[in-house]
């Protein structure tokens, strides 16, 4: 809402742009070497107030929590809104999994980027990959075309085109997104917590989501098992889309032939 320059005036956009932006950020710069310069800790104290919601998020309605609304809201556009609290959460428990393992102790905390991502999301939130590669198979051109362009992404866990351009605000695919933010999650809390078929992560490698399975799963785990878990795990998802992705797709080749 304010400028350096009056509207008029002769100054190139680019450069009234880039000299109204070293306003906010000298300022932020300076409150930030203010801050650093008293001693007092900001990440930690931040740490601090997420330290109730990580405790929630590491058990098994935590985890759901994330997935599912995580889902839910995507279904409808808005995309890693709950991420800032996700990733809270994921560093909190990744921090504690590799102290406990370097104190002798086993590792507790399952809700991590690496599962979650390694093995919830295949092809991205939701579990998504399952549905690309239906619309690759589908005698509908359109849904086809779908397929054929968003499976490149997907394959590397980048599943806005398919998200924006088929599942958002369309019913019949929103519902067994949801489902696989619900399912999915509960499966893999119950093969890596409970009956301890696959190990939970001890080493960080958050970074690496966006590796294609089965190597991001790999990475995060070190394990065959979580590779097996997760090809499991996607045969899971291919189910739930499935009836729902049939009668999305007949009432297509309805449209496509002119009778709707």
């Amino acid at each position: 809402n304010h400028s350096m320059f009056k509207k008029d005036t002769v100054m190139p956009d680019m450069v009234v742009a880039w000299m109204d932006a070293l306003v906010p950020v000298t300022i932020t710069l300076v409150i930030g070497l203010v801050i650093m310069n008293t001693g007092f800790d900001l990440p930690l104290f931040i740490r601090g107030l997420f330290s109730p919601i990580s405790a929630f998020g590491q058990t098994w309605l935590g985890l759901i929590a994330i997935t599912f609304f995580t889902c839910f809201l995507y279904s409808f556009g808005f995309t890693w809104i709950l991420f800032p609290i996700a990733w809270a959460i994921w560093m909190e428990g990744m921090d504690a999994n590799m102290a406990a393992v370097a104190a002798g102790h086993v590792a507790q905390n399952i809700n991590l980027m690496e599962t979650v991502m390694g093995l919830t999301y295949i092809g991205g939130q939701g579990c998504t990959l399952a549905l690309v590669i239906m619309c690759m198979r589908s005698k509908v051109k359109r849904l086809k075309a779908i397929g054929n362009v968003c499976v490149l992404p997907a394959i590397f866990n980048i599943n806005e085109p398919i998200v924006f351009g088929m599942i958002a605000w369309n019913p019949y695919l929103m519902i067994p997104m949801w489902l696989n933010g619900i399912i999915i999650p509960l499966l893999m809390w119950f093969f890596t917590k409970i009956i301890h078929f696959a190990p939970i992560p001890v080493t960080d490698f958050s970074g690496f989501w966006c590796m294609p399975f089965p190597f991001v799963t790999w990475l995060g785990t070190q394990s065959i098992k979580a590779v097996t878990l997760m090809l499991g795990l996607f045969v899971v998802s291919w189910l739930i889309y499935y009836p729902f992705y049939k009668i999305y797709e007949k009432q297509e080749i309805k449209n496509e032939a002119g009778l709707l």
